[in-house]
Order: structure tokens, then sequence, then C-alpha cells
């Protein structure tokens, strides 16, 4: 099953300027109960939320950094973006559109991978050619590690038993 929505960002009228001339979306994530989907908008700085049946803008959330990469609670609820450039990673209830708190990681930030059932956040640091751990159990959440990978890591899933995570790089040392 394909779905295929063509969401287009237009001006209304001259006096309806939107954020950025040009846009570019990322990532993009579905929630949970597929109602609607978040897009990762890198030149506008946000994520855009959108209503999955019509593909009309539900909502837009400012950031302070790039989106590159989006990760959704089961429940729908919070999302996860990366902010390159800012080096955090925003923490945003998706009820009512608004950044909870902010996790430092590496300066460029480029995906994350949301693992519930061990309360854990991966984010791949593409400066660093590390993943940071953070242990969303504590206050704002907290990185608890910070691990090694090859150089510039690009995207990371994770097994459905959380157990391993498989990390692409963007420009390896040798075998990609």
């Amino acid at each position: 099953f394909l779905l295929s929505i063509n969401v287009s960002l237009t001006r209304a009228s001259a006096q309806d300027e939107p954020t950025a001339l040009y846009r570019s979306p990322q990532s993009i994530v579905l929630s949970p109960d597929g109602q609607s989907f978040c897009v990762a908008d890198v030149t506008a700085k946000c994520v855009v939320v959108f209503d999955t049946e019509t593909g009309v803008k539900r909502s837009e959330i400012s950031l302070r950094g790039e989106p590159r990469g989006l990760a959704i609670s089961s429940d729908g609820r919070r999302l996860f973006a990366t902010e390159r450039g800012a080096g955090t990673v925003a923490m945003i209830d998706l009820s009512n559109g608004i950044v909870l708190d902010r996790v430092q990681t590496g300066r460029w930030p480029v995906a994350v991978a949301l693992a519930e059932k061990l309360h854990r956040l991966f984010v791949c640091n593409q400066d660093r050619h590390t993943v940071s751990v953070i242990d969303l159990q504590r206050d704002a959440g907290e990185p608890v590690a910070e691990l090694a990978v090859q150089r510039e890591p690009h995207w990371i899933a994770l097994t459905p038993d959380e157990r391993h995570a498989v990390v692409s790089n963007l420009l390896p040392q040798g075998v990609a």
C-alpha cells in the first residue's frame, strides 16, 4: 500500500509571505494513528504537520537549527527532531506544537531513532563521528553515552527488539 500526497506550499497573496522562499523537506514520519504526518523542512528550519487525508497543513513548529531527522513516539504525542547547526534535539509536544525541551548533542545531529522500551534516543552526530545515547527518563533527557562509529554517521535504525542499532555512514573510510 503506497500513499502519495502532493503537498505544495504556495503564496495565497503578496501579503501572505511564506517562511522561506524555497522549501526543502528532508525527513518524514507518519503518526501511529495514520491521521497526520510530520515533515522536516531544512530551509525554513521547522517541522510542518499535515493532515494525512487532505494534505492540509495543521501546524508549523519553528526550530533553532535545520531539522534532518525525525522520530515519533508510539502514542503520537511526542516528536523528536534533530537541529543540525544548533547541536540539539528538540522534544516537541505535538498536541500543542511547542518545543518542550532540548538535549545537547554534536553540532550536526542528522538522524534519530527512538527506543521506547529502553527509554533511549539514539542520535547520529555527523561532525563528531559518534552516536549519542540519551536517557529519556531523566528530567530533560540527558546524554548518557557517546559511541564512536565510522566516519560521518548519517542514518540509524533499530531492530524491533531494540537490541541492535544499524548506522550508515555518509563518507566511509574504506567499505561503507
